[in-house]
């Protein structure tokens, strides 16, 4: 089971259950989290969770790997649509975001 644990826990993932926005490399724990703000209202969003029903902001899940080597997030935040993509190819990690 230990050599199971030690297997899966390694590499970039949405490892972090606080914000599927924060992208972790395992087992060393270097994380790189994504944050939005409003400048209109002047307010920020931290924590990315699929399950965050406000009115003005929800994270609609699309596709991924299982081993997180690419994840997709569509996020609609205030009157914006924000899609944001990770990939990881070898030892290079991309993060790429697109207003829709």
């Amino acid at each position: 089971m230990k050599n199971i644990k030690k297997q899966i826990a390694t590499g970039w993932n949405t490892w972090d259950t606080q914000s599927k926005t924060s992208y972790v490399l395992l087992p060393c724990g270097l994380s790189i989290k994504l944050s939005f703000k409003d400048y209109s209202v002047d307010r920020i969003v931290k924590n990315s969770n699929v399950e965050a029903l406000a009115q003005d902001y929800r994270v609609i899940p699309q596709p991924r790997t299982y081993n997180g080597d690419y994840t997709e997030l569509e996020i609609h935040f205030a009157q914006s649509r924000i899609k944001v993509q990770q990939t990881v190819l070898k030892f290079n990690y991309m993060l790429f975001y697109d207003i829709l």
